[in-house]
């Protein structure tokens, strides 16, 4: 039988490889201004900000395309 905790097997490996490739961790108190659900994974502000700062676009621009995104996502 296998050793292996999901803390370990998944949750650190996943962690550092999204460090890797530049995510940042945040604290449940970091976000609580976000006023996020817990089940919804997308922060929608820090997304949009992300969104338009990435391809240089108004943040109103940025909101329209996630917006779409999510829409589009609800409804596979």
């Amino acid at each position: 039988m296998s050793r292996i905790s999901e803390k370990n097997g998944v949750e650190v490996p996943i962690y550092e490889w999204l460090g890797k490739l530049g995510w940042n961790c945040r604290t449940n108190e970091a976000l609580k201004p976000h006023a996020r659900q817990f089940s919804n994974p997308i922060i929608e502000s820090i997304l949009v900000e992300r969104v338009a700062r990435i391809n240089s676009v108004p943040p109103d621009a940025a909101k329209r395309a996630v917006d779409i995104l999510k829409h589009a996502l609800d409804r596979p």
